[in-house]
């Protein structure tokens, strides 16, 4: 033990810079704690002997210079004793790939610095990238979307942007909405007679048949016709036996080409073409026939030019007759018997009226009643502006509707009832007493004479009104009442022609102002008439 202590004293002479020499000992409580040797009551203690001389553990023994916070130990420029150094930080400054900033405490690498090189291989993880970095697919050695790449199946319901019809099954009719198959969808003969709807007509074969198409091409109505050596109505398909009819045979159609007509007919039928469109111009022939408006001889072809141009044969008993129209084949004086109708050009009557004819042979005033069958009286026809004669004509009763011819004094009265009328306003307290003021307006919209005015209330009791008037577009302000307003007075109901000082004449679009004035009693409610004539 000796040895150990004068090893211990030795070396602390050795370092020769300490005036301590630190030893950890242990306490009452047997926990270490620092002592020093120099200057120690009991040096035997700082060895770690206790009072009954048990000698402690020493855990260190140290020889230390002094030294301040923030330093570190090192030797000294001699290499003979040990000492404290301040740690002097690194200057500001850009050191390759580390730029130093901050007066030394902060140090970056360089934007660039850190390539493949600086990266262990495999140590990235997918926590290192940015869920903004939207990496480009040309930056991934295998596109994930491109379908060489995929293998098995995958739930169509983790695929967004998939069409719902994407895995509809289409097979099944039920899954197709109705309208939603385009036409190209559907193969040639795909579509037989089991998958058209049935219309109203009836299998089978009809003669001369009269049939209805609708727009879908379906045929809706069939049923036979009448007519002999072929149809007596219908469509033009080129070269072919056409028959005429007395009532006029109508055929329509395309003139594709060159046609020859074969006409059933006989004296007094007739039929018409009608070339809707034509390929160009192409000839029709027909048996010889004779044209009207100066054409010598007869003809057997005539050139279709224009579509929608028409070409009509008549049989007369002169022989048949080819045209534009078969109206301008008849002969009035000779084709025709019996009735010519309208649609042919006639008036479709068998006779005129008594004295019609001599009506329009001589259309005078005298004719004129011959032929009429319920005239009154005798004399000229006067027609507006004329002079309907002398006041000795027969004057009906009001409302009368006979066939008398009315006075003029009649009718003079009758115009002057006819033309009055009356304007007004209601006012309506809302149960209680009327008020004074202004309660309305109203345009009168044509001219008129005021002839005199009427009051009637829900009580009896009083109120005074005041007419006011002025010109279109103006607010009025000036009464034309005078001192003879409008009044009731302790009465339900008054009216008055007296009209001292009134401004009567009223012009059209005048506007008219009611107002109440004076101290209206009980009247909750009243209405005002003014009276006119025009």
């Amino acid at each position: 033990m000796k040895k150990i202590i004068a090893f211990l004293l030795t070396s602390a002479v050795a370092f020769g810079a300490a005036t301590d020499v630190v030893i950890p000992q242990r306490n009452s409580s047997n926990r270490n704690e620092p002592i020093t040797i120099n200057g120690a009551a009991n040096p035997w203690e700082a060895l770690g002997f206790n009072a009954n001389g048990i000698l402690g553990p020493i855990t260190l023994l140290q020889m230390m210079p002094s030294g301040s916070g923030g330093q570190y130990l090192r030797r000294n420029a001699g290499n003979t004793a040990l000492e404290f150094a301040t740690i002097t930080p690194l200057s500001d400054a850009d050191y390759g790939d580390i730029t130093v900033s901050g007066t030394g405490t902060v140090m970056e690498i360089d934007s660039g610095a850190v390539t493949t090189t600086e990266i262990l291989d495999g140590t990235i993880a997918n926590a290192d990238i940015n869920a903004s970095a939207a990496i480009a697919l040309s930056k991934l050695a295998t596109d994930p979307l491109a379908r060489a790449n995929h293998t098995g199946t995958q739930d169509a319901g983790t695929i967004t942007g998939l069409a719902a019809s994407a895995t509809t099954d289409t097979t099944n009719a039920a899954n197709i909405t109705a309208g939603t198959l385009p036409v190209a969808r559907i193969g040639t003969g795909d579509i037989g007679p089991t998958q058209l709807a049935s219309t109203a007509v009836t299998a089978g074969s009809y003669t001369s048949a009269n049939i209805t198409v609708d727009a879908d091409g379906r045929v809706t109505a069939a049923a036979n016709g009448s007519g002999g050596g072929g149809p007596t109505d219908g469509s033009f398909t080129g070269t072919g036996t056409y028959a005429a009819s007395a009532a006029g045979s109508i055929y329509s159609g395309d003139l594709v080409a060159p046609a020859t007509i074969n006409l059933t007919i006989s004296t007094g039928q007739s039929a018409t073409f009608n070339f809707v469109t034509i390929g160009g111009p192409h000839t029709v022939q027909f048996p010889a026939a004779r044209r009207k408006g100066g054409y010598s001889g007869t003809t057997t072809s005539i050139s279709v030019t224009d579509n929608n141009q028409t070409l009509a044969f008549y049989q007369s008993s002169s022989g048949l007759w080819v045209g534009d129209s078969v109206e301008e084949l008849l002969n009035l004086a000779s084709d025709v018997t019996g009735t010519l109708g309208v649609a042919n050009g006639g008036t479709g009557i068998t006779s005129f009226g008594t004295g019609v004819a001599t009506l329009l042979g001589t259309p005078s005033s005298a004719n004129l009643r011959a032929a009429l069958t319920d005239e009154s009286g005798t004399g000229a026809a006067v027609f507006a502006g004329g002079d309907i004669g002398a006041g000795s004509a027969t004057t009906p009763a009001a409302n009368d509707n006979d066939t008398s011819v009315a006075t003029t004094a009649y009718v003079q009265s009758e115009i002057a009832e006819a033309i009055k009328g009356s304007f007004g306003i209601t006012v309506d307290g809302g149960g209680s007493v009327l008020t004074t003021g202004s309660k309305g307006f109203v345009v009168v919209p044509f001219t008129c004479t005021i002839t005199g005015w009427s009051i009637v209330a829900d009580a009896s009791g009083s109120v005074t009104f005041d007419v006011e008037k002025a010109a279109d577009a103006t607010i009025p302000s000036t009464s034309i009442v005078a001192s003879a307003a409008p009044a009731l007075s302790s009465d339900q109901i008054e009216r008055s022609t007296t009209l001292t000082g009134w401004t009567t004449a009223v012009t059209a679009n005048d506007v008219i102002e009611f107002e109440i004035t004076g101290s209206p009693a009980t009247i909750t409610r009243a209405t005002l008439q003014i009276h006119y004539t025009r």
